[in-house]
């Protein structure tokens, strides 16, 4: 008898397990099939995230030059017109300053700014202006620094100062305030594939994509594009560039030089037209030239502004 209960239990169990086990695979298979890439078990290749890996490692170990001096070109165009913008910026690797100043050239200046611009004022947005050669958009100081890594790596905020007055100095043999940490991406926020099948492709480099797992906002690259000799960043494509409209909404290209060992913007382009309310741009392009590594900048080039721009903010 007890030989039966024990045999009849075993039974029982198995019956029970089988019947969990079918319970298990009705429900899986009632599930949708268009799941979210998230949800999916999808699993990076290893050698794309081996270059990945160092191509991170090469931003880690970078170490920026005391002073970096570059001019910024920023044009904007629609057809055949255009309209150019120039700064110059200055860094000092002490503090981590950063400035940038607009180069104003007065007769160049009258001819844009002169007319009078309709607007919308709750919205504004600009519905006609009298003078034919004003810029069809506002352009502000731009804040990206030749050596923007979109992600690749993130560490301490750099000062940035447009027309605010500073007068402070670094003491001599100033330092920079310790480094507590960074913040990265790394390979699990992303899929990463190692693209290989691409016609005239280039040999010398590698060329990863990029799919982020989760954040899409926070997590913006989509391509990226590094030697195969010192894994360097060459190219590299973003969803936004920034947290504002159109620019967090549109992809960017950005392309880099390497100018004294180290990597530095070249140029960064939208790849599709900007909308900015009722005006659209087909092309803008940031033009990062003429790098200089001075062993000094005089500091009041960081304290005051050399020159503005006085203009009505009318939006677009």
């Amino acid at each position: 008898m007890e030989k039966v209960d024990r045999m009849l239990a075993i039974n029982i169990g198995h019956t029970l397990r089988l019947a969990t086990s079918l319970m298990l695979v009705l429900a899986a298979s009632a599930r949708p099939s268009h799941a979210s890439p998230t949800s999916l078990a999808i699993t990076s290749d290893s050698e794309a995230e081996r270059v990945f890996a160092q191509a991170r490692n090469a931003w880690q170990a970078r170490t920026e030059a005391p002073f970096l001096s570059y001019g910024i070109l920023l044009r904007i165009a629609n057809g055949s017109r255009h309209w150019d913008n120039w700064w110059e910026a200055y860094y000092r690797k002490s503090d981590q300053r950063f400035v940038v100043r607009r180069l104003v050239v007065p007769d160049d200046d009258e001819k844009r700014l002169k007319g009078t611009p309709l607007c919308i004022p709750a919205f504004g947005l600009k519905i006609f202006d009298t003078n034919s050669n004003a810029e069809p958009i506002f352009v502000e100081d731009p804040t990206i620094q030749a050596a923007e890594s979109f992600g690749l790596l993130r560490s301490n905020a750099s000062h940035v100062l447009g027309d605010l007055d500073s007068h402070e100095t670094p003491s001599p043999g100033a330092s920079a305030p310790p480094e507590i940490g960074r913040i990265q991406a790394v390979a699990r926020d992303y899929v990463i594939e190692l693209v290989n099948d691409e016609p005239d492709a280039d040999e010398s480099v590698y060329h990863l994509r990029l799919t982020p797992l989760h954040d899409q906002k926070r997590l913006r690259l989509r391509e990226l594009w590094v030697s195969k000799d010192n894994y360097v960043t060459k190219k590299l494509i973003v969803d936004g560039i920034s947290d504002g409209e159109p620019y967090d909404r549109a992809r960017w290209v950005a392309s880099y030089a390497l100018l004294g060992g180290r990597v530095y913007l070249q140029q960064i382009k939208n790849e599709a037209p900007l909308h900015f309310g009722l005006t659209t741009l087909q092309q803008m392009e940031i033009n990062f030239v003429d790098f200089r590594f001075p062993q000094q900048i005089p500091y009041y080039l960081f304290a005051r502004t050399m020159s503005s721009r006085h203009t009505s903010r009318c939006g677009p």
